[in-house]
């Protein structure tokens, strides 16, 4: 078996990084993400199972099975990677998920769960969802499925982001200083609290009240917003595509002879070739590919006009 290249202490770097960022990341996406589904929470739930769940539901599977495919008959990582091993995986892949398209799986959950409490939409509902959420991390910490524990510790914050993500948004920039500063103090305090997996959804709401207070400054800069703009545009293509494009690099990659310093580059390397190579592989398989591949579109035109919705 090929062994992963050693690129030495270097990484101790990138993985303190990524302990930082991890209590903000996916809070934060799975918050914009409920923002971005208020609208579709506001419609009946022939349009909401239909529209956006059906899209979610459409993707997860499609890009699933992509993945298992490439894994099971050109697999880089020479069987390092469990995906594509079983043919199980695509039966069993929607209750457990077995690749990195879990968020597909669990945002298409979540807006049938939000839609389900709306009419219990309010400040206590939300604190208790909250409350609840972290008293349970510690038995969530124990199941033996990660895409389970996500479910559980990132619900309040998409119920969060479609509730009252739109107000937040419009308050923010007047408070920018103050989110910041307290969101700052309340991540650094709440560090040292972390052996207690119930301390994680605080952490989480604190660096996601950071983010909410810096997003307004970053925006104010000039030559920031159209690469933001663009990058935001394209941020579905980018999640779809960016692991295809790091396992093919993984085989060229191991067999380097890289040298104990070979994460000052290698890491920026995979990530910015990762970044680009998502969106040329979404630029190059044209449109009627971008209408299959990166929304249920056609799925739709293919099905006969009678049992089009």
């Amino acid at each position: 078996m090929q062994q992963s290249p050693s690129i030495g202490h270097g990484w101790a770097v990138f993985s303190t990084l990524d302990a930082l960022a991890k209590p903000i990341r996916m809070p934060l996406f799975f918050a914009i993400a409920g923002l971005f589904a208020a609208g579709a929470l506001s419609r009946s739930w022939v349009r909401l199972l239909t529209g956006r769940v059906a899209n979610l539901v459409w993707l997860y599977s499609l890009w699933t099975v992509i993945y298992w495919l490439f894994f099971r008959y050109f697999d880089p990582t020479d069987g390092l990677k469990p995906l594509g091993l079983s043919k199980w995986q695509l039966i069993y892949m929607w209750i457990i998920p077995p690749s990195g398209q879990w968020f597909l799986w669990l945002m298409a959950i979540y807006l049938v769960l939000a839609k389900a409490i709306a009419r219990f939409r309010g400040p206590v509902h939300l604190s208790a969802i909250f409350l609840l959420c972290a008293l349970s991390a510690e038995a969530a910490a124990d199941l033996p499925h990660y895409p389970w524990r996500n479910g559980l510790l990132y619900v309040p914050f998409f119920i969060g982001g479609a509730w009252y993500g739109r107000a937040l948004a419009e308050w923010a920039p007047r408070h920018a200083a103050m989110l910041i500063v307290g969101g700052a103090a309340g991540f650094t305090a709440l560090w040292m609290l972390t052996r207690h997996p119930g301390a994680h959804i605080g952490l989480s709401m604190a660096g996601l009240m950071e983010a909410v207070g810096v997003a307004p400054l970053l925006n104010r800069i000039s030559w920031l917003k159209r690469p933001l703009l663009f990058f935001g545009r394209r941020t579905l293509s980018i999640y779809l595509g960016h692991g295809l494009v790091i396992a093919a690099l993984s085989m060229p990659l191991s067999v380097l002879p890289l040298g104990d310093h070979a994460f000052l580059w290698v890491t920026p390397f995979l990530m910015l070739f990762s970044l680009f190579g998502s969106l040329v592989l979404h630029d190059r398989v044209g449109s009627l590919g971008r209408m299959w591949l990166y929304s249920e579109e056609g799925m739709r035109q293919s099905l006969p006009k009678r049992l089009r919705i």
